[in-house]
């Protein structure tokens, strides 16, 4: 899927603390502005669109080392970008 959410919600202690990692066709901005910015996947009646998804669990501490390796291995060659303003091409709240 093209695009990926990692999202939390707080709201009370007492209720616990939930974060969601969501796979999507769009971001998650109101339906209107989606559309508008061509983002919204459509299908037609009996149309089908599939997407291929592989979770991985890493379960051991051997496992995990290697994952945060090749990650390192992937953040040298390429330097994050961080805008300061919310940009309104991808965004409602822009």
């Amino acid at each position: 899927m093209p695009c990926f959410s990692l999202w939390k919600n707080t709201a009370a202690t007492e209720d616990g603390y939930v974060t969601g990692l969501e796979p999507a066709t769009n971001y998650p901005n109101p339906k209107r502005f989606e559309r508008d910015a061509g983002r919204v996947v459509s299908l037609k009646g009996g149309e089908t669109r599939q997407f291929d998804l592989t979770v991985a669990v890493q379960d051991t501490r051997k496992a995990v080392q290697e994952v945060e390796r090749q990650i390192k291995q992937i953040q040298k060659a390429a330097r994050p970008r961080v805008q300061g303003n919310i940009s309104k091409r991808l965004s409602s709240a822009g």
